[in-house]
């Protein structure tokens, strides 16, 4: 949806700043995403829409089906949207690389082969993170009644 750096993920997470990460999920980066390129000049009928993703990275259990539900909302938003889709490279086993001249409205993919072991490692020392820092959390906090 929207590129987020290193500095969003749980280790650059600062709770004086209360900032969200919101925009990371479905609906509302959709709209982050539309609504600011209209304030910076695009007419949303003039917009083209070519989507990346959805694939199944994460081999089998719940997390199996977690790109068929993005690629779900994603098509069921634009075409809700009235957005005009140009290409779509979506689906597969395999993480992907994009790359996209906003000049040209060229996009190149190029599917990373050979990572989904490397991706499930991420992904599995990510849940211990949460894991961990929800522990944290809870040892902090006081139980009110």
């Amino acid at each position: 949806m929207l590129p987020f750096g290193d500095a969003d993920n749980i280790e650059g997470w600062d709770p004086t700043q209360w900032r969200s990460n919101a925009a990371r999920y479905g609906n509302y980066a959709m709209e982050l995403l539309i609504n600011t390129l209209i304030q910076q000049g695009a007419v949303k009928s003039r917009l083209r829409v070519k989507l990346f993703g959805g694939g199944m990275v994460m081999g089998t259990g719940k997390q199996a089906n977690v790109g068929e539900k993005n690629i779900e909302f994603i098509r069921n938003y634009v075409k809700n949207e009235g957005l005009n889709l140009a290409g779509e490279d979506l689906g597969s086993e395999f993480p992907r690389k994009v790359v996209f001249d906003p000049i040209t409205g060229k996009a190149w993919v190029k599917k990373l082969r050979g990572y989904r072991a490397e991706v499930e490692a991420e992904e599995i020392s990510y849940k211990r993170r949460l894991v961990n820092e929800a522990k944290r959390d809870d040892d902090d906090s006081a139980e009110l009644f």
